[in-house]
């Protein structure tokens, strides 16, 4: 059963609609025991780096994600902030450990004329390899609220890229998604990565 982390500083109602609507069985948990049983994770989140991180580790959970993901093979889906959660820093708050499931840097978006900071709203993105359901060239429109991106030391796991290539959509290390886009509140192009994501095989 696909497991999704409640940190507290998220509205977790659109996700749990999401799955809801496609009919997918989940449960809700903070709980280290009943991430530990899960089949599948999801870490959606909405503030800052340091929140998140001071949740994951107020709550004991940052051991237990990690042997999960790490040496469990768990698929995990980080979502927006719960995608930069995965990787190691963030500009965002300096000094703060991220969870290091996947190597490199969160950075402040780069200032452009075709958005504001934060960037809010949809944005074309282009699959640059196959990813839940998508194939590598295909394009969707995607809704993103942030105003930094993740940076991976290896470019080879970007899998969704926007802005002319200059920001990270999405990515994928084996077991390890993350989406900066909320696939929750994408519609049709969001819900099929959701459904594609719930049937990965452990």
């Amino acid at each position: 059963m696909i497991t999704v982390v409640n940190l507290g500083i998220s509205n977790l109602s659109s996700v749990l609609n999401a799955l809801k609507y496609l009919e997918i069985d989940f449960c809700v948990s903070n709980q280290a025991q009943e991430i530990g049983n899960a089949t599948h994770l999801i870490l959606p989140g909405v503030g800052t780096f340091s929140e998140g991180m001071s949740q994951i580790r107020n709550q004991g959970l940052f051991e237990v994600l990690r042997e999960k993901v790490l040496k469990n093979k768990t698929p995990i889906l980080g979502i927006c902030l719960g995608m930069q959660l995965l990787f190691e820093t963030s500009e965002e708050s300096e000094g703060v450990e991220g969870l290091g499931l996947l190597k490199g840097d969160v950075i402040k978006l780069p200032i452009t004329d075709t958005y504001t900071i934060p960037r809010i709203g949809w944005a074309e993105s282009v699959l640059e390899k196959d990813f839940l359901g998508f194939n590598k060239g295909d394009s969707a429109d995607f809704y993103y609220i942030h105003s930094f991106y993740c940076k991976p030391k290896n470019e080879n796991i970007i899998t969704i890229s926007g802005e002319n290539g200059k920001v990270t959509g999405a990515v994928q290390e084996n077991n390890i998604f993350g989406c900066q886009f909320h696939p929750e509140k994408s519609h049709k192009a969001g819900l099929k990565i959701l459904k594609q994501f719930s049937q990965e095989q452990v």
